[in-house]
């Protein structure tokens, strides 16, 4: 597990939540976290160690799903799914206590994404994101996350 990729992840989250109102999907909170992961590695910063592959909505990581398994586990998101059309299912911060612990540069970064890309409907933010990877690859090879600038 990485103490980063997990504070990323609390930050994504809560400051989803508080930008646009409502809870992150799986899928979307999986894109946000690989275009913060762009932004960091943009500007320099450490990223959050994600090894990312292409899947059917674009980049994906099973390291990201055990990090939430175990977020769930430890009682600091909750699971619960909501028919939204997609069969998509809502994560929720399971107690608002819990903190999200980065550091400036890192919570800037991902704020800018989150100013950028949260409020985009989900074939908008499906579109931004393919734009940043060779969408020829094929299912399960690995995208590598670099700057493009």
């Amino acid at each position: 597990m990485s103490e980063r990729r997990r504070a990323i992840l609390l930050y994504l989250i809560k400051g989803f939540k508080r930008k646009v109102g409502r809870e992150i999907t799986l899928t979307r909170l999986m894109k946000l976290l690989y275009l913060v992961d762009r932004e960091l590695a943009k500007r320099g910063l450490s990223t959050s160690d994600t090894k990312w592959i292409r899947w059917y909505y674009g980049p994906y990581s099973e390291e990201v799903e055990r990090e939430l398994i175990s977020l769930v586990r430890e009682k600091k998101v909750k699971r619960d799914f909501v028919v939204l059309g997609r069969d998509a299912p809502i994560l929720k911060i399971f107690d608002t206590d819990v903190q999200a612990e980065l550091d400036e540069n890192t919570a800037k970064a991902v704020d800018d994404v989150l100013d950028e890309y949260a409020e985009l409907n989900f074939d908008e933010l499906l579109g931004r994101v393919y734009e940043t990877f060779n969408s020829n690859l094929e299912l399960g090879e690995e995208i590598h996350v670099i700057s493009t600038d």
